[in-house]
């Protein structure tokens, strides 16, 4: 039902330049229900048509193109696609304001969004939910800047690697059993 609301939100709106993309965005993002609810989408691809501006429309086409791969990757859980999925707006208003957003693979945001999406995380529900709270943490966020990224990237790698140790520590007690 959100997604719907947003699309047709999306069609009433014809958008002209940055800054009304950027009020657009925020109002999207506040409405509610929003990143909450829906299923994994891309709902960016949606926004494209609406944008004047030739920079934007690449801004937005680019991110589109990350959260299409991101979504059509299998081997990435529903659970972890449906997390992925409420970061859409928070990137792409990021990526509007940095011209640099795509050229640089450092960024906190893009490692963010790699490091979710690797192998590595745990997809186990202890995790998962502390993984949620990482990104529902985003979220509340009004203005959000790559600073906010690079603290929950380090969460993020965190609770990573009490994963491992955990998993570390099960491995080293079935040896010694096993001995």
């Amino acid at each position: 039902q959100s997604v719907n609301k947003l699309q047709n939100e999306i069609a009433k709106n014809q958008i002209n330049d940055s800054s009304k993309m950027m009020d657009f965005l925020n109002n999207v993002n506040n409405m509610s229900g929003v990143g909450a609810s829906f299923k994994p989408a891309n709902i960016i691809n949606q926004l494209g048509s609406g944008a004047d501006n030739q920079y934007d429309r690449l801004i937005i086409e680019l991110t589109s193109m990350i959260f299409d791969k991101l979504f059509s990757n299998e081997k990435i859980p529903e659970h972890i696609r449906f997390l992925i999925g409420k970061l859409q707006l928070p990137i792409l208003k990021l990526a509007l304001q940095n011209n640099e957003f795509f050229l640089n693979k450092d960024s906190s945001p893009r490692q963010f969004l790699d490091t979710l999406s690797s192998p590595e995380v745990v997809y186990s529900n202890e995790y998962i939910g502390r993984i949620s709270k990482v990104i529902d943490n985003l979220l509340l966020q009004e203005e959000m800047t790559t600073s906010f990224f690079s603290i929950a990237l380090e969460q993020l790698k965190q609770i990573m690697q009490e994963q491992k140790d955990k998993e570390q520590i099960i491995i080293k007690k079935s040896a010694a059993i096993l001995e």
